[in-house]
């Protein structure tokens, strides 16, 4: 490690400023290498250490001094214990990993670092237990969240992730430069979720608009760390009396978004696609499945697909219905049927 007096420059404050910029160099060294890799993978390192530092210290890497990189198994445990709250065991894993491969190289500059108290037990498992929110739930908390600190921060955060399924991660380190205008009614924003698999999604302008009216000199578009947003939907959920066993995080606000794409379109590979999901199963994972209440029902075996399949819709039936009734049976259909019959009044009739 470089060693400068301070007594030559200046006094003990710039000395702590050489030492904790030097500090922060060596870590952008590190994430430099990374790059060498691949950019997304830079990102995807960048992201789980600055994670690390502001939740044990409420520090960004910028701030740090080597009085910080000192670390003992308990912090890391409490650490692990942390993350397993908010994230799947497979994320857990990987973040713990990426700091310890950075104490690793660090540790050649400071031998007191103890790089061994990363390797922890690894989790087993990818179980995806957040609970789900519904529209309605996520626009209450748009509004409750206004009135806590940095509320109006949070409250675009939790639309932007709600709109996009961004993950909390992608969007704490989301940039502006992230944003490309298309027209005059939707922005796209285009991220590398979990730092791998670029991600891009329409905003409508007046969430752009509100983002931008709220901008600071920040290079991000948030200024708050993930533990920050993730305490605010702790403390939404107390607001408004949600049941703590639903297991609400931020995390739920992306399968709301989910679920709300397979809602609207009836197509599970639309909900994957804006779930950003590679593996269909992770959407089935994601799918809030509602069990009705256990009746009896007669079975039609002239309604199953073993006797329809192959014949033709009995469409006669629709003209045997007056306009209104027609309209009230749309009204009952599910969303996705709703969604279709406008898409095609739009694409066939010109009907805007």
């Amino acid at each position: 490690m470089l060693q400068i007096s301070s007594m030559k420059l200046g006094g003990e404050f710039l000395d702590k400023y050489i030492l904790a910029k030097t500090v922060h160099n060596q870590i952008m060294a590190f994430l430099n290498e990374k790059e060498l890799d691949s950019k997304q993978t830079r990102t995807s390192y960048e992201s789980d250490i600055r994670l690390f530092f502001q939740i044990m210290l409420d520090k960004q890497i910028e701030e740090l001094v080597p009085a910080d990189l000192v670390f003992e198994n308990s912090h890391i445990l409490e650490y692990k214990l942390e993350l397993a709250r908010h994230y799947a065991a497979n994320s857990v894993n990987r973040k713990i990993a990426s700091v310890r491969s950075l104490m690793k190289y660090l540790a050649k500059d400071y031998p007191e670092i103890r790089y061994d108290v990363f390797e922890q037990k690894r989790m087993k498992g990818e179980t995806n237990h957040y609970g789900i929110l519904t529209w309605d739930e996520v626009a209450q908390m748009i509004e409750l969240v206004k009135a806590h600190n940095n509320g109006m921060q949070k409250s675009l955060a939790i639309e932007l992730a709600a709109r996009t399924a961004f993950r909390i991660d992608a969007l704490v380190n989301l940039k502006w430069e992230n944003f490309e205008k298309q027209n005059d009614e939707f922005v796209i924003v285009r991220v590398y979720d979990k730092g791998k698999s670029l991600d891009e999604k329409p905003i409508p302008m007046r969430l752009y608009e509100d983002l931008l009216a709220n901008k600071t000199d920040n290079i991000r578009v948030f200024t708050l760390t993930v533990m920050t947003f993730q305490r605010a939907i702790t403390q939404l959920v107390k607001e408004m009396g949600i049941n703590p066993a639903r297991h609400i995080t931020f995390h739920s606000i992306k399968k709301m978004g989910i679920n709300f794409a397979l809602e609207q379109t009836g197509d599970i590979t639309i909900a994957a696609k804006h779930g950003n999901h590679k593996n269909i199963q992770t959407t089935y994972a994601s799918i809030r499945l509602e069990v009705p209440p256990i009746q009896k029902f007669t079975i039609n075996y002239k309604d199953m697909p073993g006797y329809t399949m192959g014949t033709s819709i009995e469409f006669e039936i629709l003209y045997q219905l007056s306009w209104d009734q027609l309209i009230e049976i749309i009204k009952d259909t599910d969303d996705c049927i709703k969604y279709q019959l406008i898409k095609l009044a739009k694409s066939k009739f010109g009907v805007s």
